[in-house]
């Protein structure tokens, strides 16, 4: 039992892993053509949570025509989240 406990725990692991890398990967496609990482470190954000991030990378994704899914869109959220926001989800 101990063993499938773990072995489950190690999956898991390597979904989020796989996850981030995806949502680091998409951004450095997409959204660095117009800025780099210091507008998620403002003091003063216009993103105020976990939603709110959500709905901008949705915004961002329809305005300059990415072409992610709404699968990618919940990957780049939580990247951005996990790494920069914070927030609760």
């Amino acid at each position: 039992m101990k063993v499938l406990i773990l072995f489950v725990f190690i999956i898991s692991m390597g979904i989020s892993v796989s996850q981030a890398n995806e949502g680091k990967e998409l951004i450095d496609e997409s959204c660095v053509k117009c800025h780099n990482d210091s507008i998620y470190k403002k003091p003063k954000r216009k993103i105020t949570s976990f939603k709110s991030l959500k709905a901008r990378v949705t915004m961002c994704n329809t305005n300059i025509g990415t072409g992610w899914f709404p699968d990618e869109e919940i990957v780049v959220s939580n990247y951005l989240n996990d790494t920069y926001y914070h927030y609760k989800k």
